[in-house]
């Protein structure tokens, strides 16, 4: 989305957890983008909303709100057609689940 970024993260180590991986995240793609401190703190907001997903139900529900986001939003008429998604993956429509950035 143009604002926002959803994820569905699965933990598997007792000793990480969701802040330390999204201070992680918000640490190294502002390094990769060379941001300097004030630049980074306006690419990411200070909280993020975490949420347990009881099962493999709740888990295919989220997905699909998050591979349909944009046609709700009118950015595109097929979830297929987003290009930040990985909705082609999920689908076997590609054969990794990656978005490659590159900068002008």
């Amino acid at each position: 989305m143009p604002d926002h970024l959803h994820a569905l993260l699965m933990q598997t180590a007792d000793d990480k957890t969701v802040s330390q991986f999204m201070n992680s995240l918000k640490r190294e793609t502002s390094k990769s983008l060379h941001l300097a401190d004030f630049a980074a703190d306006t690419l990411w907001r200070e909280r993020y909303d975490d949420v347990l997903i009881p099962g493999q139900r709740a888990a295919a529900a989220r997905i699909e709100y998050m591979h349909y986001n944009p046609v709700r939003r009118g950015l595109v008429t097929e979830a297929t057609d987003y290009l930040w998604s990985s909705v082609r993956f999920y689908f076997e429509l590609s054969d990794h689940g990656l978005v490659t950035l590159s900068r002008p």
